[in-house]
């Protein structure tokens, strides 16, 4: 009767040993962060390691949680010929104008693409596991007029 559970138990652990430790781990690694800068203007960092490419587009963005938890992108700087071997871009996104009536959680967002033959913005496509979110800023009422550095 022992073995009988033995045999199941045993296959059951090696089943979620194989589910948690997935094959690449430690392999690559995206990380994107957000600073807050004050006056409405945050520094998008995004560091990656470990993928694959050459000749890529490193990519940092901009953009605020709606309430519902919409994300909505509105700016973003692209940075040509990166390898997925390893890197980081950052840019500085300054808002002005009228400030909007609700405040907004703002995020930072990396992404490495590959180019498609055409090198068009609507020809690119995400490389695998790069996409990497930062965390939130406090909320803010800021304009919507962006100046990137």
């Amino acid at each position: 009767m022992r073995h009988r559970l033995l045999v199941p138990s045993l296959v059951l652990l090696l089943a979620l040993a194989v589910t948690v430790v997935p094959a690449s781990a430690g392999k690559s690694a995206a990380a994107a962060t957000l600073i807050d800068n004050g006056g409405c203007s945050f520094t998008v960092t995004y560091t990656w390691s470990g993928l694959s490419g050459t000749g890529l587009i490193a990519s940092v963005s901009l953009g605020y949680r709606e309430a519902g938890g919409l994300n909505v992108l509105f700016a973003r700087a692209d940075f040509p010929d990166h390898i997925g071997s390893g890197g980081s871009v950052s840019a500085t996104f300054t808002l002005t104008g009228p400030p909007t009536a609700t405040p907004y959680r703002y995020f930072g967002l990396g992404n490495l693409f590959k180019a498609g033959k055409k090198n068009s913005p609507y020809t690119l496509s995400s490389v695998r596991d790069s996409v990497v979110y930062s965390g939130d800023s406090a909320p803010q009422e800021c304009g919507r007029t962006v100046m990137v550095s």
